[in-house]
């Protein structure tokens, strides 16, 4: 697994075996991990200072994450892509 700052949340993917993780920091990561190996399978940036929450949908198609900037930013990600599909 490669976060290098404290974890603040931690998520399930509904099958089981992918885990998300958000940390705190300057520049915070998403890490996607597999719970069985804990071989990382993706990281995502997005958020500023850390990540307060993650979950995921109730198919797993998306990761759902909050920000702590002083916005509190939501952002939306393709699971598989990692690519943020939405914020608010």
């Amino acid at each position: 697994m490669c976060c290098i700052d404290d974890i603040l949340c931690l998520a399930i993917h509904p099958d089981g075996h992918l885990v998300a993780t958000g940390e705190i920091g300057k520049k915070p990561k998403i890490v996607l991990w597999d719970a069985s190996t804990g071989t990382t399978v993706k990281v995502i940036k997005h958020h500023t200072r850390g990540v307060s929450h993650v979950s995921f949908s109730h198919d797993g198609k998306l990761l759902i994450s909050i920000g702590m900037d002083n916005e509190r930013v939501v952002a939306i990600h393709n699971v598989v892509s990692g690519n943020c599909v939405g914020t608010g």
